[in-house]
């Protein structure tokens, strides 16, 4: 049986790659609601409308509902306009379901929307009013799974409709109504609204500043949950050498007790003067370190994860012992590298018990990793650059690891 070729997989922010300019929605100031059913689904919708207002304090919303939702809608307060259209009869059972009357109703209602908007969401399920966006000027459009129309464009984000879930055997309950429309307009809201700092900066216990004469530091964090996840010690010291090259980095190698070993051998191959050890640091501790960073490059694990939270360029390599896709760092300045194979997940926790080689992890080499750090790192150097606030002081890692 042949080994399992290697593709490359890139994974930064929204995007398949390191971006070069920031992948971050623009802002959404026209915001175009369509809930197109009865009295029941509209007040069903209220609450997943309410999070999409709090979620765009700043957006016009206009919201597309039947006429006898109106009032409602009006004296909610949660739309700034409203375009009253009538997709259903008021009685279900007189709903005409030929493909070519759905498909009149679908034109008319995006004709009553000439406005071009920069998102539009169906707060509905079917393959009735959700084609509708495809017919509107919208630079996003976002709902629930809903057939292809060719030569008409698609939804940018899709929620899927857990109207029944089943698991092998096990079957679940499915998820209530209002709560499918406020996980939708919750995932609206997490793409596509203004970001957020994580909560994890509750834990920031510093903002003094640094002297403006230190050295900025790049972090090096070698823990992995699994020995299969660890990139190899000599590949971190090559990129520890070569950031300490190009920008002059001091190199803080950070891990716990169980990697003091391989910490102090990635010691040993970096200049003494340049390199300092953060090894079994407390929880506590670990975010005010981390934020201070110019720069992470990390093993799969949770320091990826806490690098990524407080925006600081993170690189991260993967295995495919767990989906990379799905447990990668979030992070608009992170991304993360991986060798995707046919054999991923495995699951395995030891090398050795790879009969391949762990092609995933060793795909990744440290050139990969150098264009990614070179590339974010040109990417913060332009947004600062681009600011009219005053630059930063160098961090000083003396100070934080004192």
């Amino acid at each position: 049986m042949p080994s399992p070729v290697p593709q490359l997989v890139w994974l930064g922010g929204t995007v398949m790659d390191v971006p070069v300019a920031d992948t971050r929605p623009a802002p959404i100031r026209r915001l175009a609601v369509l809930k197109l059913d009865h009295i029941g689904d509209f007040i069903l919708g209220m609450r997943a409308m309410r999070m999409l207002r709090e979620g765009f304090p700043d957006a016009h919303i206009t919201l597309v509902c039947a006429s006898w939702a109106v009032d409602w809608a009006r004296q909610s307060g949660l739309v700034d306009s409203i375009v009253p259209f009538d997709f259903f009869p008021a009685l279900t059972r007189e709903w005409d379901r030929s493909p070519e009357r759905i498909r009149q109703l679908q034109d008319a209602v995006a004709a009553s929307l000439q406005d071009t908007y920069d998102l539009a969401v169906d707060l509905r399920y079917g393959d009735d009013t959700t084609p509708v966006l495809y017919r509107i000027q919208a630079r996003y459009r976002a709902g629930f799974p809903a057939p292809i129309e060719p030569g008409l464009p698609h939804l940018d984000l899709i929620v899927p409709y857990p109207q029944a879930i089943a698991n092998g055997e096990l079957r679940a309950r499915s998820l209530q109504a209002e709560l499918r429309l406020q996980m939708l307009a919750a995932t609206v809201v997490a793409a596509f609204g203004a970001p957020q700092p994580h909560p994890i900066r509750a834990c920031l216990t510093d903002s003094s500043p640094r002297p403006a004469s230190a050295r900025p530091f790049a972090l090096l964090s070698i823990g992995a949950g699994t020995a299969i996840r660890s990139w190899p010690v000599e590949h971190y010291a090559e990129v520890g050498r070569a950031l300490i090259d190009r920008h002059d980095f001091d190199i803080v190698i950070l891990g716990g007790l169980a990697e003091r070993q391989n910490a102090e051998r990635l010691a040993a191959l970096l200049p003494e003067a340049r390199v300092q050890l953060a090894i079994g640091r407390s929880l506590a501790e670990l975010p005010q370190l981390v934020s201070g960073a110019s720069l992470c490059v990390s093993n799969d694990t949770g320091m990826s994860h806490l690098s990524a939270a407080l925006d600081v360029p993170t690189v991260v390599v993967l295995s495919g012992q767990d989906r990379m896709e799905v447990w990668r760092p979030a992070g608009i300045n992170a991304v993360a590298i991986g060798g995707w194979t046919p054999c991923q997940p495995c699951g395995l926790k030891e090398p050795g018990d790879c009969r391949w080689g762990v092609p995933c992890l060793h795909a990744v080499t440290v050139a990969h990793v150098l264009e990614a750090c070179e590339r974010l790192l040109g990417r913060m150097r332009d947004r600062d650059a681009s600011t009219s606030a005053p630059a930063g002081v160098p961090n000083d890692p003396t100070n934080i690891l004192a």
